[in-house]
């Protein structure tokens, strides 16, 4: 699981918890993620992390395309 740096420390992100938390992720600059294909990633092999959409600039990849799509700067996935 990923650390957020910034998460208030009352927050649960655990797979137990019973209600949806939808969440965006944005790729930063020094990600490594950059140029990678997502079906590539640990991100799509996560049992617990179900990527819906993938939007980058005025494109949006629904969950058909997203797994093709090689991540670049500032695209931000939605998450479920």
């Amino acid at each position: 699981m990923a650390e957020l740096p910034h998460a208030d420390e009352e927050l649960n992100f655990s797979a137990s918890d019973q209600s949806t938390l939808i969440v965006e992720l944005i790729i930063p600059p020094q990600s490594s993620l950059i140029g990678e294909r997502l079906l590539d990633t640990h991100l799509q092999g996560d049992p617990n992390a179900h990527i819906i959409a993938i939007k980058r600039r005025r494109l949006h990849y629904s969950a058909q395309k997203i797994g093709s799509v090689r991540l670049m700067v500032d695209d931000t996935s939605l998450n479920l």
